[in-house]
């Protein structure tokens, strides 16, 4: 026995020398080499000092090439990182960076080294909550636009902590700083003044404008003489450029300025214009003295007399001068009725006496009683009124066959009122068939010299027409039933054919939506056949009255009723600045009209005339009463009666549509017809100012009275009743300098330079260069097609590097633009090496897509005296040769990298391009593709549904299109082109069941049509009947909510369940934030026992299917009969079916959808009907039958309750918990505790290891409990009882998991020794679960009940179990 001890002895002693060596010799471990490796293993994190930490830091506990070796660690500073890496907290904006030491402790048996790691810790800057303060604190100054600032502004230096800094946009007036430098004078009128905050914490920075007025000083006398006199004065522009031939009656005898009058005194130079020194009465009543004109001779030179108007203000005299020319007499020939007029065609006449009674855009019509003709004119168009009798001048000729009176050189249209009566246009019936049957279209052979007018019955139809679509008003024979006029249309060589000839066209000149609104409907209408469209094969014509003029067959009173209202809110203007007369209908469609007004001094309601105040403006409102039968409807509008006064632009802009402004502002430019004035405050478009003002100059101050009109967002000034030059030779306001994302709708009119943009490409439909900076793009537009120079010239600068300068701001829906005004708007840019090695590479073109063989053109040079250099990542591309092979089995994504090289500046850039030859499979192929392989498919891109993920489908089946690892290109291309048709190629992948393909290019193949939804009313929702239709558009009805829940990132979760009790789950991720609106506000809002629809959401796929959002999902309250509220109700009634003890059962009475309950017990003596228990000597079971009722709708529900023995135990509910605050549990976000932690009230605490009461995806409620199973954790999730609960016999739970993780249930009666272990194979669905302790007997005694996670025996990090809604039950003695 002892030799062998001996012989044991020495052997253990071999073993230990053994191990000795292994540790000690050779291959024992150098600690400094360990170190380096854990050193090298954080290089590129906090092995580097100036690393920064945004999240928690993962400290490895070891490092598997190193046997034996384990890592410790210890914070230096465990208020903001803990030891295990987490950050605690990070430091407040007060503490500023903090940099943290982490020390490792390396230790490898016996021996150990430690090394110390540095990082820095930042605030947590929110400089969105900064700016949100800011705002707040000049919330009641500055940050209001209307506030006026009257002395030096406080603008302050720090906010919450961080700097701000301010730019004045405006330092004449204001300093940087916020003081006042000057007030504006009263000319320069109110400023508005912008100040621009700059808030910013490091490298990072948010910007905030705030906006406020400075006053205009008071007017100087001068000021005031030089307005006063311009309103004296204010002349039509053509009194100077095309002269006058009569009287003047627009010499005032006061002006009037902020209340005061002035006497005007007026003096001529020359006897062609002798001001009378009497007053007389105008035609709107006004006090003037009338100018006598004298016309010189005929064929003598014209005169030009200068007119000077004098106030005296405060004993000192004003002056103003304007020039009158006076027309010499020319040689008209007299003619005095319209036949004899066509006898001088050629010659200039004048035709006197004749009626206006019809106008449109390019001039107006006239009647002698017998015949009627057209004046071309725009010149004194404004002057003319229709109704009224002129004697005009002008030159006899035909424009198409039709004739016309019109100006020519030397020979202008005039008009001088005629004391001839006025005279009416005979209409003559005619049908519409004859009218055309009897016209010959005007030509050069067929003078028309009359324009025919009659009175037509006919039905209305309105149609676009396809090729031009400028006309779409037609007037048909009445009979007409068709759905189209046209029969036949072609664009390339623009001909036409009808399916009947007898159409007339109604001109889009004249008031053709007075005749629209009555589409379908046959009218009576006074019609001017106005000529024959040779290239719409058509006769069109004019109508000039209003719906009130149409006769209107088969109409109803309250069809009447809307027509008279349309025309009641058409009568008044939104102001009349001047006394104006308005024409009151007393009838329209058989519909009286009756007139109120507040104000009988300014309207008088019998004749329709205002007349203005003494001072000031008068809102003025008017009530309309309308009868027709036993209709009446009131009818109020209000309109601003009195002398407009200057406002400033900005507050100009924002006015209704149609209403009439003065503005006063310095003319900085035009582009065709757009003519830009600014004042300071803003600037605006008014068009053809130069009508009113024929020598306008850039520099000139105008005073414009004009109309509001907002066109395709575009705000200008139009109907221009007047316009003036106040001064001229006026500094133009400085151009805005702006990028192009600065570039807004509040800034149209003004100008503005951009540098350093690229000319991309010239788009001849639209006459627009497209100009980037890299990240935004902007158009510069000419105006107009004649302007061929502007347009060959910004064609010129594609591929360049441009600088604007100066062009004006416009909008045209939703696009902002600029104007091109001349060359003075762009130049090239003044370009670095940087710039031009960026030009180089702008101008390389290389091809998206390749499918067959070629070799690119890869040059070696360029501009500039550039070097340039390519690299291919793939043998299909030769960098060297640009030979491409194009591949056949697959499609590939090679990246060809140019690099371009100028001095010490070296630039590169990668094209992406698609490579291959491979034929495009069905979506059904494409989920037959093995996992990894190559997908090219097709289809219409139904939505974006969840993270990083969209859907396809197409004719066969769907899929899903993964993107997290998509190239950037690929993702932005698919969210924008979501409902269309693409194309797309990748690999195939699945994840928990779904199919996907992850994407590596897509393209657009064209518009799309989304594909009609599945329904899934019938049939099952489990994942066997499902699956054929995974990521197809679906729909559902009449599925009632329940387990919804929200959780702290707004992600949104519910059941849905069907009246026959299927469910399936519904999920919205937040971080899909464009689904509609109203779907966002639905499903922020529902809540539990909400029935439902929806509509194009997605079945998705995780494990299990699930219903996702899409972008072009609906969902709403369902919309339910009476049966179908009956068999909701019925599906989800419930009663406890084991009674603890007599008493009320509390029986429900009502549904949640309304039905109501009636009860009916087989067994009265134990239940009644009323749901009262009376406990019997033995057990009993009794039938309760439910009848639900709706209306006429009723079914039935029977419920067997059993009801036990007078002192017997029943089994229920003893204990319940949802995890709730209310219930006294606490929720955090911190789940590696590898202690245990109690949470809960007291006496009913849980604890939990690795784990917390969370609000992160709660499965219901607001809290669910959740561990993590981290990979770095030597101990299993768990969750435990810390009280007890007595003759326990089952346990009930919600639970749900990620990555297959499992739930082992047990209990314990001494909290230490656990029985009965039961493992769940749980979802990621929220699923309930029960856990029956022994054999559904009750464990007599105190019990524990402990959850333990089972991580199956994988390795993902902070893997996730959640329980909920937890009910522990027991055997209970009826009480």
């Amino acid at each position: 026995m002892k030799k062998f001890s001996k012989y044991l002895l020495v052997l253990v002693s071999l073993i230990a020398l053994g191990v000795g060596l292994a540790a000690c010799g050779g291959d024992s471990v150098d600690m400094e080499e360990v170190k380096q490796e854990l050193i090298d293993h954080y290089k590129d994190t906090i092995g580097k000092s100036t690393y920064v930490v945004t999240d928690d830091v993962e400290l490895i506990s070891t490092i598997e090439s190193i046997k034996g070796l384990t890592i410790t660690w210890v914070s230096a500073d465990t208020n903001f990182v803990a030891n295990d890496g987490s950050i605690v907290r990070f430091p407040t904006v007060a503490e500023g960076n903090k940099k943290i030491a982490v020390e490792a402790t390396l230790k490898v048996g016996k021996e150990e080294i430690k090394y110390t790691f540095y990082f820095s810790l930042n605030p947590e800057i929110d400089l969105d909550a900064a700016k949100a303060a800011l705002i707040a604190h000049y919330k009641d100054t500055i940050g209001s636009s209307s506030y006026t600032v009257t002395e030096d502004v406080e603008l302050v230096t720090t906010i919450e902590g961080i700097s701000v800094t301010w730019v004045s946009s405006n330092t004449d007036l204001v300093a940087h700083d916020g003081s006042i430098v000057r007030f504006p004078s009263h000319e320069e009128g109110n400023t508005n003044i912008g100040v621009e905050a700059t808030i910013k914490a490091g490298t990072l920075e948010v910007k905030q404008m705030f906006y406020f007025y400075l006053e205009a000083l008071e007017k100087t006398d001068a000021e005031k003489a030089n307005e006063a006199l311009t309103k004296a004065t204010a002349f039509p522009a053509s009194y100077e450029t095309d002269g006058v031939i009569a009287n003047i009656e627009m010499f005032p005898t006061t002006t009037d300025l902020d209340g005061a009058v002035y006497e005007v005194v007026w003096t001529s130079n020359n006897a062609a214009i002798a001001v009378a020194s009497t007053i007389t009465k105008n035609a709107d009543d006004i006090d003037v003295y009338v100018g006598t004109v004298t016309r010189g001779p005929l064929e003598t030179p014209d005169v030009v007399v200068q007119l000077t108007a004098t106030i005296t203000i405060n004993d000192v005299e004003f002056k103003k001068t304007v020039n009158v020319k006076v027309l010499s007499l020319m040689k008209s020939i007299p003619v005095d009725t319209i036949a004899e007029m066509f006898t001088h065609v050629g010659e200039y006449v004048k035709l006197q006496g004749v009626t206006v009674f019809g106008m449109i855009a390019g001039g107006y019509f006239v009647t002698d009683g017998v015949h009627t003709t057209y004046v071309f004119d725009s010149t004194i168009r404004n002057l003319i009124k229709v109704g009224n009798v002129y004697d005009f001048e002008g030159v006899v000729a035909h424009y198409y066959g039709g004739g016309q009176l019109a100006a020519a050189e030397g020979s202008p249209i005039t008009a001088v009122a005629s004391t001839v009566g006025a005279k009416g246009v005979d209409y003559i019936e005619k049908s519409l068939g004859n009218i055309i049957e009897d016209t010959t279209p005007p030509s050069d052979t067929n003078l028309w010299n009359h324009y025919p007018s009659y009175r037509i019955t006919a039905k209305v139809h309105v149609e676009t027409d396809p090729i031009s679509e400028n006309y779409d008003t037609y007037l048909v024979p009445v009979d007409f039933t068709g759905t189209t006029v046209f029969k036949g249309t072609s664009k390339a060589d623009k001909t036409y054919e009808y399916v009947t000839n007898d159409i007339l066209q109604v001109y889009y000149q004249s008031n053709k939506e007075a005749i629209k609104v009555f589409d379908g409907k046959v009218i009576t209408i006074d019609f001017l056949l106005y000529g024959f469209r040779s290239d719409y094969k058509l006769f069109y014509g004019q109508f000039f009255g209003t719906e009130a003029d149409v006769i209107v067959e088969g109409l109803t009173d309250a069809e009447k009723m809307v027509i008279a209202k349309s025309q009641a809110n058409s009568i008044f203007s939104p102001g009349y600045p001047t006394a104006t007369t308005v024409e009151l209908p007393q009838s329209v469609q058989g519909v009286n009209f009756a007139y109120e007004t507040s104000h009988p001094d300014l309207f008088d309601v019998a004749t329709g005339k205002f007349t203005l105040p003494t001072s000031g403006i008068q809102e003025v409102t008017i009530t309309m009463t309308l009868t027709v039968g036993s209709l009446t409807e009131t009818v109020v509008v209000s309109t601003m009666v009195g002398e407009l006064s200057v406002e400033d632009i900005v507050d100009a802009r924002v006015k209704p549509d149609g209403s009439v402004v003065l503005i006063e502002g310095i003319f900085t430019g035009n582009a065709a017809a757009n003519y830009y004035i600014n004042d300071g405050t803003a600037a605006i478009n008014v068009r053809y100012l130069t009508d009113k003002i024929a020598d306008l100059e850039i520099g000139d101050k105008v005073k414009v009275e004009g109309e509001i009109d907002i066109y395709n967002a575009q705000v200008q000034l139009t109907n221009l009743a007047s316009a003036v030059v106040v001064s001229k030779g006026n500094a133009l306001p400085e151009p805005l300098t702006l990028t192009i994302d600065e570039v807004v709708t509040t800034l149209q009119g003004q100008r503005v330079s951009i540098t350093n943009l690229t000319a991309t490409n010239y788009v001849t439909s639209s006459r627009t260069l497209f100009l980037t900076d890299g990240t935004k793009e902007i158009g510069i537009r000419v105006e107009s097609s004649s302007d061929t120079a502007g347009i060959a010239y910004l064609q010129t600068f594609v591929g360049k590097q441009v600088d604007v300068i100066g062009a004006h701001v416009s909008q045209f829906n939703t696009n902002m633009q600029l104007t091109y005004s001349g060359e003075s708007n762009l130049r090239v840019a003044e370009m670095n090496e940087t710039q031009k090695v960026n030009s180089v590479i702008a101008g390389i073109e290389i091809p998206t897509k390749i499918t067959e063989n070629m070799t690119l053109n890869l040059p070696a040079t360029g501009d500039y005296d550039t070097v340039i250099t390519w690299e291919s990542d793939h043998a299909s591309v030769n960098a060297t040769s640009g030979a491409v092979v194009v591949p056949t089995t697959e499609i590939v994504n090679v990246k060809l990298t140019v690099t371009v090289i100028l001095g010490e500046t070296t630039q590169t850039k990668d094209f992406m391009i698609e490579v291959g030859a491979v034929s495009v499979m069905t979506v059904a192929e494409a989920l037959e593709v093995a996992t990894g392989g190559f997908i090219l498919t097709e289809g219409v891109l139904t939505g974006y549904v969840n993270n990083n993920t969209y859907t396809l489908q197409d004719d066969t089946a769907a899929i899903s299109i993964y993107v997290e690892n998509a190239p950037e290109a690929v993702k932005t291309f698919l969210a924008g082109n979501i409902g269309k048709e693409i194309k797309v190629t990748g690999t195939k992948g699945a994840f928990n069941g779904l199919l996907q393909v992850n994407a590596t290019n897509a393209v657009l193949i064209g518009a799309g049509e989304l594909p009609t939804a599945v329904s899934l009313d019938e049939g099952l929702l489990d994942a066997a009947t499902l699956l054929p239709h995974q990521n197809k558009l679906v729909s559902i009805t009449q599925v009632t909510i329940s387990n919804y829940a929200k959780d702290s990132h707004g992600n949104v979760s519910f059941t849905l369940t069907t009246a026959g009790s299927k469910t399936i789950g519904f999920r919205w991720d937040s971080r899909v934030s464009t689904i509609p609106e109203a779907a966002k506000t639905f499903l922020n809002g529902t809540g539990n026992g909400v029935t439902v629809d929806l509509t194009n959401v997605s079945i998705g796929w995780y494990n299990n299917p699930q219903l996702l959002p899409t972008q072009s999902m609906t969902i709403a309250e369902s919309v339910l009969t009476d049966a179908q509220k009956v068999a909701l109700d019925h599906a989800a009634l419930s009663i406890e079916l084991n009674v603890l003890g007599a008493g009320d059962m509390g029986l429900p009475l009502t549904g949640t959808n309304g039905s109501v309950i009636a009860w009916e017990s087989d067994n009265l003596d134990v239940i009644t009907n009323d749901g009262v228990v009376t406990l019997a000597a033995e057990q009993t079971t009794v039938k309760m039958t439910a009848t639900l009722t709706i209306g006429t709708e009723s079914l039935t529900k029977e419920f067997n309750v059993v009801v036990p023995a007078e002192g017997a135990a029943v089994e229920a509910v003893i204990y319940e918990t949802g995890f709730e605050e209310s219930e006294g549990f606490v929720g955090s976000t911190t789940y590696n505790n590898a202690d245990e932690k109690l949470f809960g009230p007291e006496g009913k605490k849980w604890g939990i290891v690795s784990g917390t009461p969370s609000t992160t995806s709660p499965l219901s409620g607001g809290m669910s409990l959740q561990t993590r199973d981290y990979n770095n954790m030597t101990v299993a999730p768990t969750i435990t009882t810390k009280f007890t609960v007595t003759d326990v016999t089952k346990v009930e739970f919600y639970a749900k998991n990620t990555n297959d993780v499992k739930v082992k249930v047990s209990y314990s009666l001494d909290g230490t020794t656990w029985s009965n272990e039961q493992t769940f194979n749980l979802t990621t669905t929220s699923t309930l679960y029960t856990y029956v302790l022994n054999s559904g007997a009750a464990v007599e005694g105190n019990v524990y009940i402990r959850f333990v996670s089972d991580n199956n025996g994988t390795e993902n990090d902070k893997e996730r179990l959640y329980i909920d809604d937890v009910k522990i039950y027991g055997m209970v003695a009826p009480g």
